[in-house]
């Protein structure tokens, strides 16, 4: 999956360019909400540095119910939001 790195004389590592978007790609999905098990599964699938995927049944599968978990966590969130809302709303009463 990903490229060879190099250490440098300082001892620091040196990516290539494929490592990074690499990198970049799992911070992204995993900004989304998505574990490292899952993302494992995306990056084999990724077509042509597009940042899109091969289409199958099991990647489809595991981003609706990704999207669902999302889903229910911005709910969630909202209540959170209307009960912090409200108890601003009422102290500044």
């Amino acid at each position: 999956m990903c490229g060879s790195w190099q250490q440098t004389a300082t001892g620091y590592r040196d990516y290539d360019v494929r490592d990074i978007e690499i990198i970049d790609r799992v911070k992204a999905l995993s900004a989304a909400g998505m574990t490292l098990p899952t993302i494992r599964q995306f990056l084999p699938c990724e077509l042509d540095n597009r940042g899109t995927f091969e289409p199958c049944f099991e990647l489809s599968s595991t981003l609706r119910k990704q999207t669902a978990v999302v889903e229910q966590k911005v709910r969630k969130l909202e209540v959170s939001r209307a009960v912090l809302s409200d108890l601003l709303a009422e102290m500044e009463q």
